[in-house]
């Protein structure tokens, strides 16, 4: 009786160590999530974020409003940004460094794009 206890403890600590280190390891996914607000007065047409692997788009950003992007990166990644308004004007920012699990902002205004970083995962 007194194996079966010991047993029964090493496997259920066994267990533990398992799921806590797959916890640990588990990726959170390979997007960096962009957040896109338009301060601006215009509309935007389109919004363009180029990054190492690729690039993805979204249209009409109305002024005022804003938008989560999902960018999906292999690993550590860097990217920039350009917002094109209704107007035909165009304004574009430096992203910078992203790895899966950032997330961070950029404010499109008429003649820049500020960039803030939000956090890791």
């Amino acid at each position: 009786m007194k194996i079966v206890k010991i047993l029964s403890v090493l496997l259920l600590g066994f267990i533990g160590g398992l799921l806590f280190a797959t916890w640990i390891l588990w990726p959170v996914g390979d997007a960096v999530k962009i957040r896109v607000i338009n301060e601006s007065e215009i509309n935007i047409a389109s919004v363009t974020i180029t990054h190492e692997d690729g690039s993805v788009s979204i249209n009409a950003l109305k002024s005022g409003s804003s938008k989560i992007i999902p960018v999906h990166v292999g690993g550590e990644s860097s990217y920039s940004i350009v917002a094109n308004f209704e107007n035909g004007a165009s304004v574009g920012g430096d992203g910078g460094y992203v790895e899966p699990g950032y997330r961070v902002t950029e404010t499109v205004k008429e003649s820049k794009i500020q960039h803030k970083f939000e956090s890791f995962y």
